[in-house]
């Protein structure tokens, strides 16, 4: 029984419907020359995004066959209305994740040479030449850069973009090269006598005119819900049983399809206490402690894992002998933190200290876990991964294990595995769906431009490590990351989350400081372990505080540690190499990476089929006083707006029941709140 489930959510108050919306939008446009532009488009569809461009000589013509990449791709003719087309039929559905390429081929005929305005339009990219000689493109900036995003307006119209063009007596060819969108697969070209008529009217219907707002005496005038007049596509996702697991929104995994008013929001922690001080306010071993800080709850217990920093003594020129110290912190409770006092290693004559490791350049980034694999020994409840002790090791890292997360051996002296570079923070995990150990590690592959990135290994032993490959992304963004931070979510161990910290490099804000470079953490997921989705917008990045528009400030935690019933709390690092150098913890809401979103306007999103185990779903949601949250078991309404099956809350609740079937020993779709 697999249904399609609606989530709606709006402000119910002060909504005005847009009528007229086209007309709305109205502008003058300086329009030149004559034309008679075609209705019938030839069009060559689909293509992968990353094929190169067709030879100059072949988009000065018009071929009946265009061969890209591999593909034979035929000619198809599509006729225009209202100067668009909607590729759709011929790239799928659209998609962040997937984006297609159309190519559309016009012959322009004119009596004599002259100058015409031609307009266009496009969700997403579009690029488009006369003759051969490229005439416009929206993937670059006014000083002919290329940009990461263009951000054109929706829907498209042939009003968006206008550009001059030269003609030549007879026929010319233009050739456009489209990339589609996010919201749709629509396409427009205009000549004069189009813009000229004025009529910018979207064959997609207006996303603006979603909802009627309608008096109504027992909601006191409050505008009510009536029947969206846009819904959300259904699209060709199969279904898909979810057991009786946690999803979250963190991907487009669920989502088969949005209307405008709706999308995916990423949320960021919210800043809470200092934990704990460094420089002017910590021990000598830790003075500039708190890099590569990972933390683990045992029990009771939270452990809090971090490099000490310090001064050792000067050379005969006066430089700084630097060394390090691996070091804990304990908490009863996530949020309180001290240093205890081991009595393991010996500091300055004492062992009155929270080092946890002094040999070699392990201390530099010793990144610890709790290893849930039920076969590990109780012996190595606790594992590590970090720089060998010793130079024999035979690679540049190697395992680390501890019955207690204080005293530690090294697994193997021999097990060094990998290769440089290593200086960051390499880390790894037991893996519950893989049933093998992951680590994930720095490198530089050359094949992205020699950034920073990210590689893995595998093993079943802890010992013996597989090669190192690169993980995958599903852009194609060139970013520098220098650390990674993945695990499994706990409350849904299927889905990998990474905080990796980006760095720029080439930024710098604070004259004078010693290093160049500015720092912030982004939210990554994978569902597969290797291949992952990144969100282009910080998930933490540097406030007002002008010490950490620094150099390497913002290094998130390994770990995310659930300190209430309703939150989670994490940590980072803030004033890097400054003398005020300390840990903050940050708390967000459980589960709440990514939400779907409404604001003021309506917004309708619609699940793939899902088939879940039990009696009813729940769901973790939010509305303001005045929202409303609405969901269906089909995706119908009743003429009255409403539906009888439709469930409507306006509360905030982390695991509120979105099912009011108390059916028993049924396994079938359900309904999100």
């Amino acid at each position: 029984m697999n249904k399609n489930i609606v989530l709606l959510s709006t402000c119910l108050t002060g909504m005005v419907p847009i009528s007229d919306a086209a007309g709305a939008r109205g502008m003058t446009l300086e329009v030149r020359g004559e034309l008679d532009f075609p209705e019938q488009w030839t069009v060559f569809a689909p293509f992968e995004r990353d094929v190169p461009l067709p030879e100059r000589a072949v988009l000065a013509t018009l071929p009946e066959q265009l061969t890209l990449g591999g593909a034979d791709v035929a000619a198809r003719s599509v006729t225009a209305v209202n100067s668009q087309c909607d590729l759709r039929d011929l790239l799928g559905p659209p998609s962040i994740r997937k984006s297609r390429v159309a190519y559309v081929f016009l012959p322009l005929e004119v009596e004599t040479a002259r100058t015409v305005t031609l307009g266009l339009g496009a969700d997403w990219l579009i690029q488009a030449w006369i003759n051969g000689e490229e005439v416009f493109g929206n993937t670059r900036d006014a000083d002919n850069q290329a940009v990461e995003r263009a951000s054109p307006p929706f829907p498209p119209t042939i009003k968006d973009y206008t550009v001059d063009v030269a003609l030549q007596q007879g026929v010319n060819i233009l050739a456009v090269r489209f990339v589609s969108g996010k919201s749709s697969s629509a396409l427009a070209l205009g000549g004069p006598r189009e813009l000229r008529a004025g009529n910018f009217n979207s064959i997609l219907q207006d996303p603006f005119l979603m909802v009627r707002a309608l008096p109504d005496a027992s909601l006191g005038g409050v505008a009510r819900w009536t029947a969206p007049e846009l819904r959300a596509a259904v699209g060709s996702k199969p279904p898909v049983d979810i057991g009786t697991r946690l999803e979250l929104f963190v991907d487009d995994f669920l989502v088969e399809g949005m209307t405008a008013g709706a999308e995916r929001r990423l949320h960021h922690p919210f800043p809470r206490e200092v934990i704990m001080r460094f420089g002017n306010e910590g021990k000598p071993w830790d003075v500039q402690g708190g890099s590569f800080p990972s933390v683990v709850r045992d029990g009771e217990r939270v452990l809090l894992y971090y490099r000490g920093d310090y001064v050792a003594g000067r050379r005969a020129d006066g430089s700084a002998i630097k060394r390090e110290t691996a070091c804990v912190l304990v908490s009863d409770d996530g949020i309180n933190f001290s240093r205890p006092n081991l009595g393991i290693h010996e500091f300055e004559g004492s062992t009155d200290n929270n080092i946890i490791w002094t040999t070699g350049t392990a201390t530099h980034n010793f990144s610890v876990f709790l290893d849930k694999n039920p076969a590990a020994p109780a012996a190595e409840r606790f594992k590590a991964i970090a720089r060998p002790p010793h130079r024999d090791a035979g690679g540049a890292l190697i395992g680390y294990v501890s019955p207690d997360g204080l005293h530690w051996d090294v697994v193997d002296p021999r097990a060094g595995f990998a290769t440089p570079p290593t200086d960051s923070q390499n880390q790894g995990f037991w893996d519950p769906n893989r049933q093998e150990y992951i680590c994930y590690m720095r490198g530089f592959p050359d094949h992205r431009g020699g950034v920073r990135d990210i590689r893995f290994s595998v093993s079943k032993d802890f010992i013996n490590w597989s090669d190192p490959e690169y993980i995958d992304y599903t852009d194609d963004r060139l970013e520098q990351l220098y650390t990674n931070g993945i695990r499994p979510y706990d409350r849904a161990p299927h889905i990998y989350l990474g905080l990796p910290n980006r760095f720029m490099p080439d930024r710098k804000l604070i004259e004078g400081h010693p290093n160049d470079g500015i720092n912030q953490t982004i939210l990554m997921s994978s569902r597969d372990a290797r291949t992952f989705d990144r969100w282009e917008e910080a998930f933490i990045r540097p406030d007002t505080d002008w010490q950490n528009w620094t150099d390497r400030s913002y290094y998130a935690a390994l770990g995310l540690i659930q300190t209430s019933p309703w939150e989670l709390s994490l940590y980072w690092k803030e004033h890097n190499r400054h003398d005020t150098v300390y840990l903050r913890r940050g708390t967000i809401r459980i589960d709440g990476f990514v939400s779907l979103h409404a604001g003021g306007e309506v917004g309708e999103m619609l699940t793939r089929p899902l088939i879940f185990d039990g009696v009813r779903l729940i769901v973790n949601f939010a509305t303001s006083a005045s929202g409303t949250l609405r969901s269906n078991k089909d995706n119908s309404y009743h003429e009255s707006g409403t539906n009888p099956r439709a469930i409507k809350r306006h509360c905030s609740s982390a695991d509120h029941a979105a099912d009011r079937t108390r059916s028993t020993g049924l396994r079938r779709a359900g309904t999100l709140d």
